[in-house]
């Protein structure tokens, strides 16, 4: 993992410990990329939080949103 991957995790960990819920999640691939998913109705948030990094804005490239919750429902 890289420095910007670091700092990927951490704002993902730290946006949830301040929503008091698990708004964002992420998967590490076997080098540095890492891939975020989060609820449509989270994905403003979770933008807004990542791009307000130098270094993630640059290089984020997308957040994949669902509309399946943490328990595995198809939300309306």
């Amino acid at each position: 993992m890289n420095q910007t991957s670091r700092h990927i995790v951490n704002c993902v960990r730290d946006l949830n410990g301040e929503q008091g819920r698990n708004v964002a999640a992420y998967s590490i691939d076997a080098g540095f990329h890492v891939f975020l998913f989060c609820l449509k109705q989270n994905a403003d948030l979770l933008k807004a939080r990542l791009q307000s990094t130098a270094a993630i804005s640059e290089n984020l490239e997308r957040i994949i949103e669902t509309t399946i919750d943490p328990e595995g429902v198809e939300l309306a």
